[in-house]
This record gives C-alpha cells, structure tokens and sequence, in this order.
C-alpha cells in the first residue's frame, strides 16, 4: 500500500481529532460526511467557535479529495493508555494501521509510556498482527509513531511514515532496523524526547515560523511539493539544542524547573506546570531583552546558594553519625570520604545549573527579539558565574571549618572518655 505524505498527515489528522465513537465504522468517504453532519449540527445548536468550524470543515473536505484515502474501510480500533490505533483496509486487503495519542501533555505523557511495562507496546504489537491483512503499512503522530515504530522494529519489514515522534531507541533492548521515516517540523519539543535510531527528515513549516514559532496546527508544521511529497528544512541544528533541553524535562530536573522559573519571573511570563513548556519558553523569548539577563541571574544565584544550602544540611546529618566511632584513628579516613562526598555533592549542583542556563541562553540566542541580546550575554553570563564561584568558595570554607570543629570536639570527647 503506498501513500503520500501528505496523505499520511491527513490521515493520522482524522484518527487523532475527529473520530468520535458513534461514527468509527465504515469507509473514510462515510466517515467524513457524517462527520462534517455532525460538526454542522453542532455549530447550529451548540455555538462551536466559528473559526473551529472552518478549520474543521476545510480539512474535512480536503480529506475527500483524496481517492487514495476516502476508500479506505476502518475495519478496527483499540485504545490503551491514550493511545488509540486504527486499522483500515483498501480492496486488496491491504491495512495501513495509524497510531495516534489521545492524552493532554504528550511530554508527561511520554514519560509515563516509558515508565511503564513492555505490555504497552505489546499491545500495539497484537494490534499489528491482528489486522495486518495481507501487508500492512504504519503510521502515527508524537507518542503515537512511537508504537509505529516499536512495531516496524520488531515485526521487520514493516515501512510507514511517522511525524513528530519521540525515538525509542531506549525502549529497545538491541538495535534493529527501523524502517519507518520520522517527520520533524521545526521547534518539535516531543520529537527531540528520547533517542532515535530512525531515519529523520526534518520538515519546512507551512507558514513564515518567524512570525508564528509554534503552531499547534498540523498544516502548518509541515508544507509539500506538487506530488504531495514533504519539503525538507533546515539540518536540525535546533533539534539537538531541544533535545538537551527536552531530557531535563523529562528527567523532571529540580534545578531545570527552578531556571525555567527564573527566566518565568524576570519577565512576568506565568509558569504553569500544567502548561507545554514549549510554548512556556516561546512566551520568554518573546519578552525578554538584555537588560532582564541580569535581573534572572539574581534570581538564579539566589536559588544555587538556598539549593546548596539545604543539601548540605541534609547531608551533615551523615557527620554526626561520625561521632559513634570508637577509635580516633579513624576518624580522619571518615572526615576526609565525607568531605569528598559533600564537595561532589556541590559540584555536580554547580555543573546541572550551568548545564540547564546554557541551553536555555542558547534557545534565547535564537529567539529572543532583542538583537542586543547576544552582545550582552557573555559579560553578563562571566559576572554570575564568578558569583557562582564565590558561593562555591564559601561552602567550601564553610564545610572546612564544620569538620575541624567537629574533629576538634570528637578528639576532646574520645580523650575525656579515658
């Protein structure tokens, strides 16, 4: 069975926004009619935005304008954990099989996928053999063209094309062939989760992104030629600064969080959890200029010095332990696996603050509309970090004195005792 990819896109648009239960059977072409039926008594008795509407009924229609498409019999479908899969059938008993994700945050939602059991991608794995026909052919959109692919990984042979997907080379235990395409659009933040072992093409955007950077419209993501073949875009260079920050998000980095709230607070821009962090970062960029960069390293070097503070005091509990030991020459070789303990400690907070403002200067230096933003930074960004150095100083002095106090009255006590 072969498709486009345009027609790829406008079939995984229909299974991942407009399949209502009470129409899941039948051909595409019966399928959109009743549809557009429905969104049109909705609009007359509901009051449904107008612009919904049109969109809805544009892509609608556009869909019957596809042959290759509209025949196309949904013969069956499965949800599981949001994630719905859909099996349609040509007259040749040949499936295409669409994976699509139906939750609210497709980032929180990937980490919940690969926190879980393998029977989750079992499932998608029954679902293939299941209704794979004579051949079949996968598909899917995010964190469903992860279950396409797991799918082509496993079975083999298996080809399709999936869009924005997360990779799911960790999924894997070895390192099979993935014969499934990965569309990236630009300023895919779920596409840059996870690592990839696919082939990715990363797409040009349907619109001006310059003026509009994120856009929750497919249409919009992706453009393609006369013959419905995807336009290709820039290297991904951007990809790879995502993907940096994109695994702290993932990994629910503390200190990740807390520079993203700083950057949040210099410019008033509201940090709801809740809220996809990507459009969190476009709001920042779009209002913050150089002179807000000294103002965020406040607030940051206010949050490394609180930080370290409370993991020292966590970890001093571990020194008085240190008190029931019974013989003096040990104390040293204790005092000493301590000190190294609570200086790594301080350290790789040192180095993940670094790590998380670096990638975040780096997103700005793309986006920020502020062409004075550069220039400012590398004097800015040298007068924190000799801050951060001077706090790194402190703790340092701080934990020296603790231990020779500590040392000083543990050799009093072990000698009043005899």
């Amino acid at each position: 069975m072969k498709f486009t990819d345009k027609e790829y896109l406008l079939l995984n648009m229909l299974c991942e926004h407009h399949i209502p239960s009470e129409v899941k059977e039948g051909t595409i072409q019966e399928i959109a009619n009743r549809l557009l039926t429905l969104y049109e008594y909705n609009s007359l008795n509901e009051g449904s935005a107008e612009n919904s509407n049109q969109e809805t009924h544009s892509f609608l229609e556009e869909i019957r304008e596809h042959e290759n498409i509209v025949s196309l019999e949904l013969v069956a479908w499965k949800q599981w954990n949001n994630i719905v899969a859909y099996a349609f059938r040509n007259k040749q008993e040949e499936n295409v099989i669409s994976f699509v994700y139906k939750g609210e945050n497709p980032i929180e939602g990937y980490a919940d996928i690969i926190g879980k059991d393998i029977y989750i991608f079992q499932e998608a794995l029954q679902f293939f053999e299941e209704n794979k026909g004579k051949n079949a052919v996968v598909t899917g959109l995010t964190l469903g063209g992860v279950f396409a692919m797991f799918v082509s990984a496993k079975v083999g042979n298996v080809t399709g094309v999936v869009f924005d997907s997360p990779g799911i080379g960790t999924v894997l235990n070895s390192n099979p062939t993935i014969q499934v395409k990965n569309y990236v659009s630009m300023n895919s933040f779920i596409a840059a989760l996870g690592e990839h072992t696919e082939e990715i093409v990363f797409a040009s955007p349907n619109q001006e992104m310059g003026d509009s950077p994120f856009s929750d419209n497919w249409q919009d993501k992706f453009s393609f030629d006369d013959n419905q073949s995807l336009l290709t875009g820039e290297d991904g260079g951007m990809f790879y600064l995502l993907s940096k920050i994109s695994q702290s998000i993932t990994l629910n980095s503390p200190v990740f969080n807390q520079v993203i709230q700083a950057f949040s607070q210099a410019v008033h821009v509201e940090n709801d959890v809740d809220e996809d962090v990507s459009h969190i970062l476009f709001s920042i960029a779009e209002n913050f200029d150089a002179n807000k960069l000294r103002t965020t390293f406040q607030i940051i070097e206010g949050q490394y010095e609180k930080t370290i503070n409370e993991n020292y005091a966590k970890t001093k509990s571990e020194l008085l332990s240190l008190a029931n030991i019974n013989e003096i020459d040990d104390i040293d070789n204790k005092v000493g696996l301590f000190t190294e303990k609570i200086m790594q400690q301080v350290e790789n907070s040192y180095e993940e603050y670094y790590q998380s403002i670096e990638a975040l200067l780096s997103f700005l230096v793309l986006y920020a509309e502020d062409e004075n933003f550069e220039t400012h930074i590398e004097e800015e960004l040298n007068n924190f970090i000799e801050k951060l150095n001077g706090k790194l100083d402190q703790i340092s002095i701080k934990i020296t004195n603790d231990l020779e106090t500590f040392i000083q009255s543990f050799v009093s006590s072990f000698e009043e005792s005899f």
